[in-house]
């Protein structure tokens, strides 16, 4: 079970050592934990990408800004040009590792399914990195709600890398929970 005020991470498949790349990845986030600490605070999943943007390209991802988008092909039409993109917060080319960080809505609106998807299709990744909450709470209808998106998302990933019914082209996927709290004022 998580411990909820940590950081936290799981690598799908567990049958395999999650590479050396990802360790870095998980190091952005304790490097920048106790700015990305939202117990305190109210703050989103851009924003969550702007404390990360500076150790992030430390580890020569490039990184989604303001006025530049990475935007990973996904088809290609006449002379292969790229005909189709998904865009992505973050990008390892050498390493193919696309990075995408979520808030409070990552399952809620099953955005970590998206994030799947596509990363899956893309052309040139292999590892996915999603980071959410690990506790995402709110107001509806005039009465607190909590969610556990990191515990749940961890289960639909455990069943997806446990069943032979569906199979991806990534090598794997890294699942990664930072404390997250929302307040009714943000609704």
């Amino acid at each position: 079970m998580a411990i909820l005020d940590e950081l936290n991470w799981i690598y799908f498949p567990k049958t395999q050592r999650m590479p050396k790349i990802l360790d870095g990845v998980i190091d952005v986030f304790k490097e920048n934990f106790d700015e990305i600490r939202t117990d305190q605070k109210k703050i989103k999943s851009n924003d969550v990408l702007k404390i990360l943007i500076g150790s992030l390209k430390d580890r020569n991802f490039r990184v989604e800004g303001s006025k530049s988008k990475i935007k990973m092909p996904v088809l290609y039409g006449e002379k292969n040009i790229p005909s189709k993109y998904f865009e992505v917060d973050a990008f390892h080319e050498e390493e193919r590792v696309v990075l995408e960080v979520e808030a409070g809505m990552a399952l809620q609106n099953m955005r970590f399914l998206k994030d799947i998807f596509e990363a899956s299709v893309m052309s040139d990744v292999d590892y996915l990195a999603v980071s959410v909450c690990n506790v995402y709470e709110y107001k509806s209808k005039g009465k607190p709600v909590s969610t556990y998106p990191y515990e749940k998302i961890s289960i639909w990933l455990e069943t997806l890398f446990s069943s032979d019914r569906i199979k991806l082209d990534l090598r794997g996927i890294l699942l990664i929970g930072y404390w997250f709290w929302i307040s009714e004022e943000c609704f």
